[in-house]
């Protein structure tokens, strides 16, 4: 977990990011928004910076909901990542063993017997 002082900070700058969203073209947008999605997944900026954000006609920009489209898109494709790993390392009757599963960036290996898993980043 990080220290409290870099998700304080964190959460600032996602709130002054969130207000000016509307200045950033397209693809810096998209960009800013999958660094913040990461944020959030790994825990770095605190869950409860969503609270700056209000879904209604009046308080969002066309900018505003390509932002939380693309966050959410992010975190959900890497919450999906971790399920998808939990369930091929449990024991589900032989389906799974020895199979390579795609996931971020990483080797990983687990040996427990009979049932070798490995998991192959490419993101």
């Amino acid at each position: 977990m990080m220290h409290k002082r870099w998700q304080d900070a964190f959460d600032a700058a996602f709130s002054r990011t969130y207000n000016t969203i509307h200045r950033l073209e397209t693809n810096k947008l998209r960009n800013v928004a999958k660094m913040y999605a990461h944020l959030l997944y790994t825990d770095a900026l605190p869950w409860t910076c969503l609270e700056y954000i209000k879904l209604n006609e009046d308080d969002t920009t066309s900018s505003s909901r390509i932002f939380i489209k693309v966050g959410t898109v992010i975190v959900l494709e890497m919450l999906c990542f971790m399920v998808a790993i939990l369930a091929t390392t449990l024991e589900c009757g032989g389906i799974y063993r020895d199979a390579l599963v795609i996931c971020n960036n990483w080797w990983w290996k687990r040996t427990d017997g009979t049932a070798t898993l490995y998991i192959l980043c490419l993101l």
